[in-house]
């Protein structure tokens, strides 16, 4: 009676052992499978990240409503990539930084943005300096020069896979389990990673939307997206390595707390170096100052956090500029994408 118990059990624990391989090939093979067959059914797209692949991404997928705003043309013609194919980056750095206008940079949305901004003040204009800088800084950031950080949510985490810019970049969605075993441990050491990402694309969930909306659009009083929101769901995690050379962009909005007039800025750093974030923490929290001074008037208050893992603007968190009024304007003036004249160590 007990040998048959025995022989019961251990049938049992054969069958539990030869189910888990299976399924453990199954999951190994079925990625393979699933990408030989979307390549069979042209619906699988590869882009080199280290060769434009961001600009041929973002024609691929925003199609009539693709726009260069520089003078690199992609050599390829637009594909017909849908939601549901499955999207291959090679070479592409990823970080936590997220476009929080997704393809905004490469769009016509954002042109027309850039260019109502020249419109108003052209070059070698002698007029309202102090307006063109509120101007300039808040067309930048709403032409896509800005990217967030969030907290991992709901067992997910949001990433960027981008070329040199983060904003440029495609949002990624993946599970914390794969974060864990493939990323966690370079993009902690290393601010972020470089590899190859295999996902599909697919629209970007409500719970994500909502994330990204409740600190952000509600409080800019119109249309700021305009385009479709995209993001990739990742699969399949290669070759994680260091990163290449990558910038995102801090970002923030002042409110007018009289007269309800809003104005926003942007600093360039990168994600590879803790102490540059630093840098351009400095850079926003000072704006305040210019926008406070006899330049412009009135009393400010920070109305926008981009970084849920920390609160960057809070009094000992940033280095205040010991500047007069005309100095601080000529620092913002004269660095348009935000770059530092003074140095946090100084």
């Amino acid at each position: 009676m007990v040998t048959g118990i025995d022989t019961a059990f251990e049938c049992i624990g054969t069958a539990y052992a030869l189910k888990t391989y299976y399924k453990s090939l199954k999951d190994f093979l079925d990625p393979t499978f699933i990408r030989i067959k979307r390549r069979i059914q042209n619906a699988y797209f590869d882009y080199n990240m280290d060769e434009d692949g961001d600009i041929l991404l973002w024609q691929d997928l925003l199609k009539k409503r693709f726009y260069i705003p520089t003078n690199r043309h992609p050599e390829k013609c637009s594909r017909s990539v849908r939601v549901g194919d499955m999207i291959e980056l090679n070479n592409t750095n990823i970080t936590r930084w997220v476009p929080l206008f997704p393809g905004k940079k490469y769009s016509m949305e954002g042109e027309m943005i850039r260019n109502d901004h020249e419109t108003r003040f052209p070059a070698n204009h002698d007029f309202g300096l102090e307006e063109e800088l509120i101007s300039r800084n808040n067309s930048q950031v709403l032409s896509g020069s800005a990217t967030v950080r969030f907290l991992p949510f709901n067992k997910e985490l949001l990433l960027c896979g981008s070329g040199e810019l983060c904003e440029t970049g495609i949002p990624m969605i993946i599970t914390e389990r794969m974060y864990s075993d493939k990323l966690q441990d370079i993009m902690s050491k290393e601010g972020g990673a470089n590899g190859k990402v295999i996902g599909t694309l697919v629209e970007l969930s409500g719970e994500w939307k909502d994330r990204i909306d409740r600190n952000s659009i509600n409080r800019f009083n119109h249309n700021i997206y305009g385009l479709p929101r995209l993001a990739l769901r990742v699969e399949q995690i290669k070759h994680a390595g260091t990163p290449s050379l990558i910038f995102a962009n801090a970002w923030t909005q002042f409110i007018d707390l009289r007269l309800g007039y809003s104005s926003m800025i942007n600093s360039i750093f990168k994600p590879t170096c803790p102490e540059d974030i630093e840098n351009s923490i400095d850079m926003l929290a000072n704006y305040e100052k210019f926008l406070e001074s006899t330049l412009i008037g009135g009393q400010w208050d920070l109305d926008i956090e981009f970084d849920e893992t920390i609160n960057w603007f809070i009094p000992g968190n940033y280095k205040i500029f010991e500047l007069n009024d005309i100095d601080i304007f000529g620092l913002y003036y004269m660095n348009p994408s935000g770059r530092r004249r003074i140095n946090r160590k100084a």
